[in-house]
């Protein structure tokens, strides 16, 4: 093991940015999601293998693999994570630091590269632009794509990590994993890639911005305040000259302020009435940067309390922290300018777990609804000016959440997986269908019992064959092949050539066919009947005889045509204009017959984008709609977008504030 001292011996970085350090928990939370997944199939897909197994010794190797990859699930998936985070700490680490890396045999070595090679091309148009902005956070602006802490290298690292407490597996069932593992994590990583550069950009943006920005006062953090100098101009600009004097002292609006937090009746209390309370008390003006720190927190709630991603009733109790809110901004300007600052945290982790509460009536303290009250209880009645107590509440809050929320996040996981798989084996269906379909109109007058042949018992091992290794494996070419080879071989053979390379190819086009159709559940009277009539065909073939089963001259296609490419007939877009692709995460408001709204989340889209699957936030309900349904939906008004379970509230808030103010 490696320990602390080693990790910081080895670092070449600066501790990493809040943005970095974002970028990375949120990488690691739904990679560790996608992992799960990926570990759901082993089990099945190693079976599959097993009964496929053309030797005892590989079939016991498979199912001997099955039970360690059972028993030992907890500390695979520990392994796993330890390694991303080794990954982080030492990211100059450009190849897997596991010590099986250098006894890895050269067909597993090349199976890794060719994981890392096909996702570095996958994602190429965003794993550069992401490696730029983490070089920058990180303190290294020569990091190499190698080296990236959540670039495809690393992720086949913590694979063969998680390998390693599994005990010794035979290199045929390491790369049955690998091919799994790169169907279910590293060709889903895409839309992680894109989130970890929505969050590293925007900071490294925000660092440039600040270069050339005057230098903050002292009590300022280094990041500046650009956010706050900005509004601070554009509500100046609009504001009577103010007469000279000075103002009243901060502290003292923050002593006023904290009385009336403690005496003020609960429920939301309009800005109107807080300043004209507050005017009456102190008697005099306050000072220039107070009173436009005070004019954005009022702002600031405006637009909070307009967003649609809080339910009406979390409105009313987060309207309660306007006035403690009110005193953190006093206290410390940068509350406008740090996205990490702790109470916009507190308030941005509120709102994304109020984002899919759909209110029932329940206003118990162990619902979610209890929680939030608490928090805002416990700031009203204990926040004077430590700012330390947001970030006490901001952990309580995930520690309630993360353990309230697992069951719901398993349903979501199962549930987004049945409707992968279901999805994956409609695409199957469609994709051996049109492959066979192009074979068979190369030819006229396929005799009945052979396209049976063809359509039904070869369509299921096409099928299995394209769910395993996908359409670029050699198998899955080959079985194509085959059916190009069975229709030639019924073509009536005219010349002593022809004859003799049919009698060549007979035997081991028979026993190939035996082979693969031996492997599915098809009865075998049935394969043996189509093959009794196949060998009738083929020695009617011989003599010269037999259907007119030539080469269509009209509907004939070149040998290299693509095979794989599935004929698919696209829906037509909704007639309401654009089409919907709600991407995953999204949240919905839908209204019920009851004109009551119950709040779902975008957990899987068809990648045509003709289907949407929602989830409650309780992860009970599940509802599809299809892309037509959606449309409608939204433009009757019947369903609202309300965000993205990523997006932060108060992010939002002022950046219509900045669009407002400045128009």
């Amino acid at each position: 093991m490696t320990n602390d001292s080693q990790i910081t011996d080895n670092r070449r970085f600066q501790p990493p940015s809040h943005a970095g350090a974002r970028c990375v928990e949120l990488f690691h939370e739904r990679l560790l999601e996608l992992f799960d997944a990926f570990y759901d199939r082993i089990e099945g897909v190693l079976l599959e293998a097993a009964d496929k197994a053309e030797s005892n010794g590989v079939h016991a190797g498979y199912v001997l693999a099955t039970q360690a990859f059972r028993r030992r699930r907890r500390a695979s998936r520990s392994a796993f994570h330890n390694a991303l985070c080794e990954a982080m700490a030492r990211p100059a680490a450009g190849e897997p630091t596991s010590d099986a890396a250098e006894t890895r045999g050269d067909e597993e070595r090349l199976a890794l590269e060719n994981l890392v090679s096909k996702a570095s091309n996958r994602y190429r148009d965003t794993l550069p632009a992401l490696t730029d902005r983490l070089a920058r956070l990180l303190g290294d602006e020569a990091l190499r794509p190698a080296a990236n802490p959540v670039g495809p290298t690393a992720v086949c690292g913590a694979l063969q990590a998680a390998i390693e407490p599994i005990g010794e597996l035979d290199p045929p069932t390491r790369l049955v994993v690998y091919k799994l593992f790169d169907k279910q994590v590293m060709d889903r990583l895409g839309g992680l890639y894109s989130a970890c550069l929505r969050i590293v950009a925007a900071e490294t943006g925000r660092r440039t911005t600040n270069a050339t920005a005057p230098t903050p006062a002292p009590r300022q953090p280094t990041t500046g305040a650009v956010a706050f100098a900005e509004l601070q101009r554009a509500l100046a600009h609009g504001r009577a000259p103010r007469q000279s004097g000075d103002g009243v002292a901060t502290a003292e609006v923050v002593q006023i302020l904290s009385g009336i937090q403690q005496t003020a009746p609960p429920g939301p209390a309009p800005a109107s009435a807080l300043r004209a309370q507050l005017g009456a008390t102190l008697g005099r003006s306050l000072g220039e940067v107070d009173e436009t720190t005070l004019d954005l927190v009022f702002l600031l709630f405006e637009h909070l309390l307009a967003d649609n991603m809080l339910p009406d009733s979390i409105k009313v109790l987060i309207a309660r922290l306007q006035i403690p809110i009110l005193k953190v901004a006093l206290l410390d300007k940068s509350f406008f300018d740090d996205p990490d600052h702790p109470a916009r945290r507190l308030l941005n982790h509120m709102a994304q777990a109020a984002m899919g509460w759909t209110d029932d009536g329940d206003r118990s303290p162990e619902g979610l609804y209890g929680q939030l009250e608490r928090i805002v209880e416990r700031v009203i009645g204990d926040f004077g000016q430590d700012l330390g107590l947001f970030a006490e509440l901001d952990s309580q809050l995930s520690a309630e959440r993360a353990l309230e929320d697992e069951p719901a996040r398993i349903r979501e996981r199962r549930v987004r997986r049945l409707a992968e798989e279901r999805a994956e084996a409609s695409t199957t269906a469609q994709i051996v269908a049109a492959t066979i379909a192009a074979r068979l109109r190369r030819y006229r007058q396929v005799p009945p019992a052979i396209r049976e042949l063809i359509e039904t018992g070869w369509a299921e091992v096409l099928a299995t064959t394209h769910v395993l290794e996908g359409p670029d494996g050699s198998a899955w070419r080959a079985q194509v092949a085959l059916v190009d080879r069975l229709l030639w071989s019924i073509c009536p053979k005219d010349t002593q050539e022809e004859r003799r390379e049919l009698l060549r190819g007979v035997p081991s086009l028979l026993r190939h066919l035996r082979l693969g159709l031996a492997d599915t559940l098809l009865d075998s009277r049935r394969i043996a009947r189509w093959l009794r009539e196949l060998q009738a065909l083929q020695l009617a073939a011989l003599r010269g005889e037999g259907p007119p089963v030539s080469p269509a001259e009209t509907t004939a296609e070149p040998d290299d045509t693509p095979v794989a490419a599935p004929i698919l007939v696209k829906a037509a877009p909704p007639p309401t204009g654009e089409p919907v692709r709600l991407a995953p995460g999204t949240w919905l408001a839908l209204r019920r017959d009851d004109a009551e709204h119950v709040r779902l989340k975008v957990i899987w889209r068809a990648q045509d984008g003709t289907r949407h699957l929602f989830i409650d936030g309780k992860g009970r309900r599940t509802v599809e709609l299809d892309r037509e349904r959606l449309a409608t939906l939204l433009a009757e008004g019947a369903a609202e977008v309300i965000g993205h379970e990523d997006e932060a509230i108060v992010e939002r808030a002022i950046t219509a504030l900045m669009r407002s103010v400045q128009h």
